[in-house]
Formats: structure tokens, C-alpha cells, sequence
């Protein structure tokens, strides 16, 4: 009996102590005392929005802790340094600091944290989450800490007011990111929920931050044409509020500033942002800097460039982004090149120089726009402080597009004037920049060892995540929320262990990887040549490089439409005639290759890095000679008759491609197939035969494995890989390109290229695996390129969807060629020429039966 006693006695002791729940907070010591004491002030200097002696009070505190003689409470330690990360973050100018602190706290966070320090880690990680525009991730975190307030009773709290406005926030830049026109509206529409959620709880705490409740609600309405008419009556319930005279959030000159500017009425927009800049005391610097922005831009488009050119000097200096300002630090030189928004600034000077130029035609301001172009040019690729694949992609769609755009029209517009080597270096590398950047970075690592192995395969878990909360309507549950929260803590230490990113950041910058065009004319062979084409904000540029030759030209962009005719009819069961079909491809090859055919002539192989919207476009298939009077598409005189075509990703790819050839096994020496069940009776055969060859060893696994983690365990043995799948890229998301194994079963994109392939070759007899998210300047995020990422060399993939039985004669042809010998590039178009003659079946000359695969 005493026995018993004294185990209950010992468990309502261990019960008290928290056993069921978090550790209990250790006793505070007088040195945490006081600055419980201290954090109590700053607390009510933030809550009250006097952000600038919360700011001052908190960098005072920071120093003084820091020097203390004794270590205190981590639990205090860490709201200090949450508090300093959300201030910095508030007033939006010191991002390095931002994530530093958010770093510090995160080490901090004590394992018997409270409900409020919980959740305000998760607002505080989902401000890093903002500099990485890793808007999705920024919505799960807010997610997350709404959840730890709830579960303790918290909802109706300012923290979680700020949660939901943070997170309305990071939803509306997620779908502006990806939906476009009436999807996108109707997406926003949605979001507007969450924001008035937000205002309506803040108006019953009374809480100043009402205002930016408000704003947070403006800044959507703005982005939506029909309710416009709704603004003047949010501006005026804005006007009625307290604090009117001197707002931390909610400036209506700003807003109505914006408002105007949307509508294009210039003269009142510049009205209200002049008035706004009147006001001696703005604590979010970015409001500072937009007004300068927008009125330097507005007054160039009315060439005021006096008053523009100020305004620009104004607005970069304010952004830390001129080493030649008075209140300039001696690093300052130093932190400008590493500052992703310094980009903008050299863009915004660019325009104008190049704005002057074409109203007044003086040489400096095209050789002024050209130095800055190329100047950002080589700043972009030190601009990411993510590794992870879809935060670089968020920025590359705001900033890179733009950014390569521009300079890729200053550069040709140079090179028009002047076609010296150093403007054809510029064009290229306009061109390549962006398209190799992500490509090359996660090829590289892509088959590798240790961390980056772990760190890609983080990001495949992160990433099936993230698409399983959009595809739950932003409401996935709390246990796979916290996982995904587990996966993106253990991400985060393993990339600062392989950069070493734990210290205070000093911006360092390493000397830029420029590429010219003699080294690829070094590179290139006599037989071969590179086509490359890249995409302007209104414009499309080729350029053409052979050992002998380099040039570059314009291409008509309203060629892009009449591919797309052909790759509807090509990819469709339509009545085209040979006549019509010969007149169109006609057009596009003289288009797109006519103005490079005759450096051209005797050039068996084309090398060919395509835009986003030539991506889809069998360069083979073009007609090289006018149609005439062809009553049958056999009687064509096509591409693929003089030429061998690769597809590209960038040249910086195939130079790591060329690279990783020499290295490997040239000997196929063992081959392995995969059948959908439902592609059984037309490709089940192929793969039998390929794998029962006497003079190797093969594996025909059939329709027999459908578990994708099985797949992906026997898929990365074989040096060849044959899949004969259906296949799924979706244009609008990354993580959404899948291989079906079966009906009911599938594997992501995303988890095949973090899975290190042995591989030399993967065949893709699949539907549209060319197909995928494609943004401008990076190209296409399809199948074929995330086997690349996975270590593969070379991938044949389709275009768009083709017929199973032609694919399944022409792939029969391809292995012969193959495993006689030859390269992959040589058999695929010994194969393809052999069905364009007729000679697998005479209804098989078509072209919709042998263009759509492809090498890349």
C-alpha cells in the first residue's frame, strides 16, 4: 500500500511539473528581472506603434543583454530578438537584419515557450520567408502560428490579428505570382476574406493597427478594376480614424497616389505622392522610396528628365544603394552589390538614359543604359539569398524577367548600331543568364554527394507540401503542416552548414562568371552551330554562333502566334493540308532560322535554346523551301532533311554536359523499362524488346511497380531508362509535373530531380514531358529538365501529345541506331527520317507522327 502511495505521490508531482505538457520556464534571476522589466516598455512602445522608440529601445537593450556578465533567460533573449526582427522588418530598409534576428531567435526558442513566443517564431520566420518571396511558405507559417494561438485561446489577440493580415498578404503575392487574368481576380477575391477577418478583430481590440488592416485591404482592391469605385469610401473611413495626423500605416495621400497612377491620370498621381513626401517623419522606408519611384518614372514619361533623374538619386540613395552618398558606410560599396533591390535602381537609371536617348538620340545615353544593364547584369546572380529552386524562381518572375528583358533590348539595340564583339557578348549573356542561373546550380549538384543530396531532397518533401496546401484550398491539416515546418527547419540548418550563413552577414561578392562568344565558337565543332533565341518585354532576339561566324538578329514576334497554329495542328486530329502546313512552317523557318541559313549551310547538327514561346515548336518539322504545289507532306523539303536538332537548356548546361561526358562509362551497359498499364498494348512490347537484347543486360519491369518510392529506388539504377508513361506538366505550378505509374499513382517532378540518377539516357515515351511551368528569360520547368537536375545527360521527351503506335515505331528505329552505335542525337533523327519516308509506315510521313520527340 505505501508503495502505491508513493508512485501517485511521484506522479501528480511529475504532472505538476508539466509532464503532459511543455517544460516549465526555469526561475528569473534580477538581471531577467530587469529586462522583463525593459521588454515590458517596448512592448507598449510596439503595440502603441511608436515604432521608432521601440526601435531605439530595443537596438539599447540588444547591447546592454549582450554585455551582461551573466546569460539570461533564453525565453526573454528570444522576444528581444523577435522584437528586433519585426521592427527592422517593419520599417523595411535593414533586410540582413531582419533575417539575422530571426535566425538568433529561432536558436533561442526554448523548448517551454509560451503560446505568444511560439507564434510570434512563426511571424517572424514568415518575414524571412518575405525577403526570399517564398510567399507560399509565408502563408503556412502564418497558418501555423494562428493555430498554436488558437489551441491556447489566443485568436482574439493583436498577434493573431497581424497573422491573418500577414498571411492575406503572402497569399495575394502567391497568386499574382502564378494565375493570371480572370483566375487570378477571382483568387483575390477570395483572399479579401482573410484581410477583413483581420480588420474586423482589429477594430474590436481597438488597435491602432487598424490603419493597416485597411491599407492591407486597399492594396488588394487596388488589384482588382471593378471594385475601384470602392477605394473612396475605404480612404475616407481611413481619414475618420485616430492618428490620422501622423500613421505609421495607411498614408491616403499614398494610397490615393497609387490609385490615380493605376488609372493613368498622371499629373493628380504625382499630386498626391509630392504631398506625401511632405511629411517630416515616415518610419517604412519603402513608402519613401515607392513615391520617388513612381514620380521619377512618371516624370521621365513626360520627359521631365531633370525632375526625373533627381527623383531617381533621391530614391537610390535612400535604399542604401549609392557607395558615393555622404551618409555612406566604407562597406557601402560592397553591400551595394549584393543588395537584390539595387537591381531596380539600375534598371530605373537604365530607362532613363534610355528614355533621353530616344527623345533627344546622344550616343552617352545608349552608352550610359548599356553599362548599367550590363553592371546589373553581372550583380543578378549574387542577388538570392535562398538556394531553394521556387524561391529563386518568385524573384527571377518579378525581377529577372524584367531585368534580363532589359538589358537583352539595350544590348541588341547596340549591337544594331555596332556589331563588335563586346555587343554580342552582351546579348549572350543577356540570354543565358537567366535560363542557366537555377539550371546549372541545381544540375551541378543535382547527382551529387552528402549535403546537397540531403538539401535537394529537403526541398522535394518541402515542395510536395506545398502543393498539397494549394490543393487542399490553403487548409491542410495541422499534422502536415507541422511537418512541413520540421522539414524547412532542418532545410534551413542544412544550407547555413554548406555556406557557412551563421555569422552576421557582410556581403561578400565573388567575381562573376561572364561568358563570351569565342569560348563557345572554341567549343562548338565544324559541323555544329548554336541557335539561341530569348524573349524581350516586346520583343524576340536570335543569335547564331559557329566556329566562324556570330550574329544577331531580330525575329518578328508575331512569329510566336503562327507557331502556335502549327503546334495546335501538330498536336491535334485536324484536316490540315500538306499545301497549307508546307506555307506555314515556310514562314517560320524563314523567320526564325532564315536570316542565320546561309553561315548555316553544311552544318549537320543545330544546337537550339528556344524561348517560352517557341518551347513547344519541332524546329524539324519547319519547311525549308517554299511548298509549291506539295499535294502530299512527304513532298516537303523539311529541317530534319539537312539537319540534326538538340534542344538546350542554356550552353552553360551543355558545357556541364559535355563535361560529365567525358567522365562517364561510354558502354550502355544496362537498360531498364517501365510500361502505364494503360500504354501496355501499344509500347509493352518496345519495352520487352529493348530489354531482351542478347548483347546486354535489361530489366522490363512493365506495369509492376506503381509505389513512387519504389519507382524511384529502381529508375536510378540503369544507364538507359525507358518510360512509357502518361505524363502531366502544369504551365502555371512547379511542384504540379507528374509521371503517372498508373491510374491512381503518380511521381512528382520535383522528386525525381532530387533523386541522383545513374543514368547516361532517359526516353520519355510519354505525352507532352517537354511541357511545364515556363517563365520568361528561365525557360520551361518540365520532366525532361528535372531528370537534368536528377544527373541525367541526355533526355528524349515529347513536345506535345503524339500517337502511341507511331511513337512506338519510330522509338523500335531509335534503339537499333542506338545500341549500334551511335549517338543519341544521330539515332533519334535516323529514326525520324526513316518514318518521315514512309519507310515505318506510309501513313506515318505526316509530320504530327515523328517531330514531336525530341533530344535535349
Amino acid at each position: 500500500m505505501q508503495t502505491y502511495f508513493i508512485l501517485a505521490v511521484a506522479c501528480l508531482s511529475l504532472c505538476a511539473a508539466g509532464c503532459h505538457g511543455r517544460p516549465e520556464a526555469p526561475p528569473l534571476s534580477k538581471t531577467d528581472l530587469a529586462l522583463r522589466d525593459s521588454l515590458d516598455l517596448l512592448r507598449a512602445d510596439y503595440d502603441s506603434l511608436r515604432l521608432w522608440a521601440a526601435l531605439d529601445r530595443a537596438r539599447r537593450l540588444r547591447s546592454r543583454v549582450e554585455a551582461a556578465p551573466t546569460p539570461v533567460a533564453p525565453a526573454l533573449l528570444t522576444e528581444l530578438y523577435q522584437r528586433l526582427a519585426m521592427l527592422h522588418h517593419e520599417r523595411e530598409y535593414y533586410e540582413d537584419s531582419t533575417t539575422y534576428y530571426v535566425r538568433r531567435a529561432e536558436k533561442l526558442l526554448p523548448a517551454y515557450a509560451d503560446a505568444h513566443l511560439r507564434a510570434r517564431q512563426f511571424f517572424c520566420r514568415a518575414y524571412a520567408k518575405y525577403y526570399e518571396w517564398e510567399w507560399l511558405e509565408m502563408d503556412m507559417l502564418c497558418a501555423l502560428g494562428q493555430d498554436v494561438l488558437q489551441e491556447a485561446g489566443l485568436e482574439h489577440s493583436v498577434e493573431y490579428a497581424q497573422l491573418l493580415l500577414q498571411q492575406s498578404y503572402a497569399r495575394r503575392k502567391h497568386i499574382g505570382s502564378w494565375l493570371e487574368g480572370e483566375a487570378r481576380q477571382e483568387a483575390w477575391c477570395a483572399v479579401e476574406g482573410l484581410t477583413r477577418q483581420g480588420i474586423d478583430l482589429l477594430r474590436k481590440l481597438g488597435s491602432p493597427r487598424l490603419r493597416q488592416g485597411y491599407e492591407t485591404l486597399a492594396h488588394l482592391i487596388l488589384r482588382l478594376p471593378d471594385r475601384r469605385t470602392e477605394m473612396t469610401g475605404l480612404l475616407d473611413t481611413m481619414d475618420q480614424l485616430a492618428g490620422t495626423a501622423d500613421p505609421v500605416f495607411g498614408y491616403t495621400d499614398r494610397l490615393r497616389g497609387y490609385l490615380h497612377l493605376e488609372e493613368n491620370r498622371l499629373d493628380s498621381a504625382q499630386h498626391y505622392y509630392r504631398a506625401f513626401l511632405t511629411r517630416d517623419s515616415v518610419y517604412r522606408q519603402y513608402y519613401i522610396e515607392e513615391a520617388t519611384s513612381i514620380l521619377a518614372r512618371t516624370s521621365i514619361q513626360q520627359n521631365n528628365f531633370r525632375e526625373g533623374f533627381t527623383y531617381l538619386r533621391t530614391d537610390r540613395a535612400g535604399a542604401g544603394c549609392d557607395p558615393t552618398h555622404p551618409d555612406a558606410s566604407p562597406a557601402a560599396a560592397q553591400r551595394y552589390s549584393t543588395k537584390y533591390i539595387c537591381l531596380y535602381h539600375e534598371l530605373a537609371f537604365a530607362d532613363a538614359h534610355l528614355a533621353r536617348y530616344r527623345h533627344e538620340g546622344a550616343a552617352a545615353d545608349m552608352d550610359t543604359a548599356y553599362t548599367l544593364t550590363q553592371s546589373a547584369l553581372q550583380q543578378y546572380q549574387f542577388s538570392f539569398p535562398s538556394t531553394r529552386e521556387s524561391g529563386v524562381l518568385n524573384r527571377m518572375v518579378e525581377l529577372g524577367g524584367n531585368l534580363l528583358a532589359r538589358c537583352l533590348e539595350v544590348a541588341r539595340l547596340r549591337a544594331t548600331q555596332r556589331a563588335d564583339p563586346e555587343s554580342l557578348n552582351a546579348v549572350l549573356e543577356s540570354m543565358e543568364l537567366g535560363r542557366a542561373l537555377l539550371l546549372l546550380r541545381a544540375t551541378a549538384s543535382g547527382g551529387g554527394q552528402g549535403p546537397m543530396r540531403r538539401i535537394r531532397r529537403l526541398q522535394s518533401s518541402i515542395g510536395t507540401y506545398k502543393a498539397q496546401y494549394i490543393a487542399t484550398g490553403y487548409a491542410l491539416e495541422r499534422g502536415k503542416l507541422d511537418a512541413f515546418e520540421t522539414k524547412d527547419r532542418e532545410y534551413l540548418r542544412a544550407v547555413r552548414h554548406l555556406t557557412n550563413e551563421e555569422s552576421e552577414p557582410t556581403g561578400s561578392l565573388t567575381a562573376g562568371d561572364t561568358l563570351q562568344v569565342s569560348e563557345i565558337q572554341r567549343e562548338l565543332t565544324p559541323g555544329q552551330s548554336l541557335l539561341q533565341f530569348a524573349e524581350g518585354t516586346s520583343t524576340l532576339v536570335g543569335l547564331y554562333i559557329d566556329q566562324d561566324t556570330a550574329v544577331a538578329y531580330p525575329v518578328e514576334p508575331s512569329l510566336s502566334d503562327s507557331a502556335l497554329l502549327l503546334v495546335r495542328y501538330l498536336s491535334a486530329d485536324t484536316s490540315l493540308t500538306a499545301a497549307r502546313y508546307g506555307e506555314l512552317a515556310h514562314t517560320l523557318h524563314c523567320g526564325l532560322l532564315g536570316p542565320a541559313e546561309a553561315f548555316a549551310a553544311g552544318r549537320e547538327e543545330w544546337l537550339i535554346v528556344p524561348p517560352v514561346a517557341l518551347a513547344e515548336l519541332p524546329f524539324s518539322a519547319l519547311v525549308t523551301a517554299g511548298p509549291g504545289a506539295a499535294a502530299t507532306f512527304k513532298g516537303l523539303d523539311y529541317v530534319l532533311d539537312h539537319h540534326r536538332i538538340r534542344y538546350l537548356n542554356s550552353w552553360r548546361t551543355e558545357v556541364h554536359r559535355r563535361t560529365e561526358e567525358g567522365q562517364r562509362p561510354a558502354d550502355y551497359f544496362s537498360v531498364a523499362a517501365f510500361t502505364h498499364t494503360g500504354l501496355h498494348g501499344y509500347l509493352g512490347e518496345l519495352g520487352r524488346k529493348i530489354t531482351s537484347r542478347n548483347d546486354r543486360s535489361g530489366d522490363d519491369y512493365g506495369a509492376t511497380v506503381t509505389n513512387p518510392a519504389r519507382f524511384l529506388r529502381l529508375a536510378a539504377r540503369p544507364r538507359v531508362l525507358h518510360l512509357s508513361m502518361h505524363a502531366r506538366g502544369n504551365p502555371e505550378e512547379l511542384e504540379e509535373n507528374y509521371l503517372f505509374l498508373s491510374n491512381q499513382d503518380s511521381v512528382s517532378g520535383v522528386a525525381i530531380g532530387s533523386t541522383p540518377f545513374r543514368a547516361d539516357l532517359v526516353v520519355l515515351a510519354a505525352c507532352s514531358t517537354g511541357r511545364g511551368l515556363s517563365r520568361r528569360g528561365e525557360g520551361t520547368f518540365s520532366l525532361s529538365r528535372s531528370f537534368h537536375l536528377a544527373g541525367v545527360r541526355d533526355v528524349v521527351s515529347s513536345l506535345y501529345d503524339i500517337d502511341a503506335a507511331s511513337t512506338a515505331a519510330v522509338l523500335e528505329q531509335f534503339y537499333e541506331h542506338l545500341f549500334a552505335g551511335e549517338s543519341v542525337s544521330h539515332a533519334l533523327v535516323s529514326a525520324q527520317r526513316s518514318c518521315r519516308r514512309g519507310g515505318l509506315n506510309q501513313r506515318w510521313s505526316d509530320p504530327r507522327s515523328w517531330s514531336g520527340l525530341v533530344v535535349n
